[in-house]
């Protein structure tokens, strides 16, 4: 079983079941394979330590996802196009910002968010997006590039 930890921003879509999917670097003994169990927290190691979803979900799907300094990004090698990108960002439970009543100053498109979350650790190379949701993930994945949906090796049955 693999456990993975959530900033607190991220915690409540996580629960909710809006958010069923989490972009993840390499890591020593690997990530979760598809069909595998996976625990969901925020806080870890910390005494406000909290498991976000039970009973633990299964993985359905693991695809290699790299995220380039310049905005680029691709899943399983193939690219994304900028509204693939976007839905990507919308999925990952990033979200547009706009100015509060009577405040100034520019939208923050949730791609943009997305791209500054990873800022220190552009390039992204080598990243897993792991996949949670429902059985039927390319309802769900509609960003991913059809090359990506034809290819099943890393997926539950």
């Amino acid at each position: 079983m693999v456990a993975y930890n959530f900033k607190k921003k991220f915690a409540y879509p996580v629960t909710q079941g809006y958010k069923v999917q989490t972009i993840r670097a390499p890591r020593k003994n690997g990530h979760v394979k598809a069909g595998g169990a996976i625990q969901l927290y925020t806080g870890m190691r910390t005494s406000n330590c909290e498991k976000l979803v039970n009973p633990d979900p299964i993985c359905k799907a693991v695809f290699s996802i790299d995220i380039k300094g310049h905005g680029d990004v691709l899943i399983d090698r193939c690219p994304l196009t900028l509204e693939q990108i976007r839905q990507l960002a919308l999925a990952d439970g990033f979200i547009d910002t706009i100015p509060g009543l009577g405040e100034s100053g520019p939208t923050i498109n949730a791609e943009t968010h997305m791209i500054e979350f990873f800022a220190d650790k552009l390039p992204c190379l080598g990243f897993s997006l792991i996949y949670w949701g429902p059985d039927k993930w390319w309802d769900v994945l509609d960003f991913l590039p059809d090359l990506v949906i034809e290819n099943h090796d890393r997926l539950a049955t």
